[in-house]
C-alpha cells in the first residue's frame, strides 16, 4: 500500500506524456515532457530496488531513504504537471489529478506500526528512575496503539493461520517446549508471519510426519501482519512491530557504552623475562547495556543479547511459517522462541486444531 500513492502519480505522468503526444498542451510541453520522462525514470528505479535489491543486500533503513529520494522526484513532478496544466488551462486533467491523489490517500492505511510519540523517552525514563509504574504505562500505550487484525481477516487460509495459532497456544500445547504465558506482566506476541500456503495433494506426509525436505507449496501470502487475539489474566500482550524492534534496540545501543579498552597480557619468556606482546584481545566492560537488557528482561518474557551491541526483543512465542493440506485437514507448522524451534504437525478433529507430532527441532547457540 506505501506505493500506491507512487503509481498514481506514475500513471499521471503517463496520461501527460499521452496528452503531449497528441498536442493538447503547447506551452512549455517540452519541459514537462522531460520532468515526466525523469519522473517514471525514478519510479521504475524504486521498484527495481525495493523488490529486486533490497531483499538481498538492505534493510529498513534503506528503503525509508530510497522512498525519500523518490518523494523529491514526485513532489516536483507534481508541482511542475500543476503550473504546466494552470498555463495550459487543463482543468480537467488537474481535477484529475486532484481526485486520484485524494482517492490514494484514503485508500493508504490510517495506522503506521512504528511507536507512538514519546514513547522512546518514556522507556528511557524508566529506566533512569527505575519505575515500574512508567514502565507499565509504555506497554500500555503499546497494547493501546497496535491491535490484533484478526477480524479484518478475509482471505480462508489467513483465517484457519489464526485458528492454528489458538490452538497452539494453549497452556498444555506450550508445555511441550516449556514455555509460560504468565511468568512475567508483559508478554510479546508476533506482529507478522513469514509466509502461508498450501501444497496441491493431500499426500499421505501430513499424518505419518516424514515431511520432505524440499516440500514444494503454493505460498498464499507472505511478510503478512498477524497480530492474533491472545488474552492471558494479569499479563498485558502487545504485537511486535519493526517500530518497536528499533525502539529497543536504540534503547540498548552501543553508544550508551564505556569506551573499548585493550588487555596487554604479560608473556614470560624461556629466560624467565616478562614481556608484553600488545594487544592480542579487544575487550569492553558492557555494564550499562547489560544494565538496561536487565532492566528490560525483568518484566518482558524475552530480552535476549544478540551480537555485541544489541539486545533483542522478539516474541514469547512465533509461528514463522504455516504449510496447509488442500482440504486444511493438517498443517505443518515451523515455530521460534528464543534460541530454539522446530516444526510440527497440527491436525483438525471436529472443528478443532489439534497437536499431531513434532516432526524437527533446533537449536541455536
Amino acid at each position: 500500500m506505501i506505493l500506491l500513492i507512487p503509481t498514481v502519480i506514475a500513471v499521471f505522468s503517463v496520461a501527460v506524456l499521452y496528452t503531449i503526444k497528441r498536442g493538447r498542451i503547447v506551452k512549455h510541453s517540452r519541459f514537462l515532457k522531460y520532468i515526466n520522462v525523469i519522473h517514471l525514470i525514478a519510479a521504475c528505479l524504486l521498484l527495481l530496488f525495493l523488490f529486486l535489491i533490497l531483499p538481498f543486500f538492505g534493510g529498513r533503513g534503506e528503503a525509508l531513504i530510497a522512498f525519500f529520494i523518490y518523494t523529491l522526484f514526485g513532489a516536483t513532478t507534481l508541482i511542475s504537471n500543476i503550473v504546466v496544466l494552470l498555463i495550459n488551462k487543463k482543468k480537467k486533467l488537474i481535477a484529475f489529478l486532484v481526485f486520484a491523489m485524494l482517492l490514494s490517500t484514503v485508500l493508504s492505511p490510517r495506522t503506521v506500526y512504528a511507536q507512538g510519540a514519546g514513547q522512546a523517552d518514556l522507556l528511557e525514563r524508566a529506566y533512569s528512575t527505575d519505575s515500574y509504574e512508567l514502565l507499565c504505562q509504555f506497554f500500555n500505550n503499546w497494547h493501546q496503539e497496535v491491535t490484533s487484525n484478526e477480524a479484518e481477516a478475509s482471505d480462508p487460509w489467513l483465517k484457519e493461520a489464526y485458528k492454528v495459532y489458538a490452538a497452539v497456544c494453549q497452556p498444555e500445547v506450550l508445555a511441550r517446549w516449556h514455555v509460560s504465558m504468565s511468568e512475567k506482566p508483559f508478554l510479546i506476541v508476533q506482529g507478522d508471519i513469514w509466509k502461508i500456503g498450501y501444497v496441491q495433494k493431500d499426500n499421505r506426509f501430513f499424518r505419518k510426519g516424514r515431511i520432505p525436505f524440499d516440500l514444494r507449496f503454493t505460498v498464499v501470502d507472505s511478510a503478512v501482519a498477524f497480530r492474533p487475539k491472545l488474552q492471558v489474566d494479569s499479563v498485558v500482550t502487545v504485537y511486535l512491530t519493526d517500530g518497536y524492534k528499533d525502539l529497543v534496540k536504540d534503547f540498548t545501543e552501543t553508544y550508551h557504552l564505556p569506551p573499548l579498552h585493550f588487555e596487554l597480557p604479560d608473556i614470560i619468556d624461556t629466560d624467565g623475562n616478562v614481556e608484553n606482546t600488545g594487544p592480542i584481545g579487544l575487550t569492553a566492560e558492557y555494564d550499562e547495556e547489560s544494565n538496561r537488557g536487565d532492566f528490560l528482561r525483568q518484566y518482558v518474557n524475552d530480552v535476549t543479547y544478540w551480537f555485541i551491541g544489541a539486545f533483542q526483543i522478539r516474541p514469547f512465542f512465533s509461528i514463522d511459517e504455516i504449510v496447509f493440506s488442500p482440504s486444511r485437514r493438517f498443517a505443518i507448522v515451523t515455530y521460534s522462541m528464543g534460541h530454539s524451534g522446530g516444526t510440527f504437525v497440527m491436525e483438525k478433529k471436529h472443528g478443532k486444531w489439534t497437536f499431531l507430532r513434532q516432526y524437527s527441532w533446533w537449536l541455536s547457540h
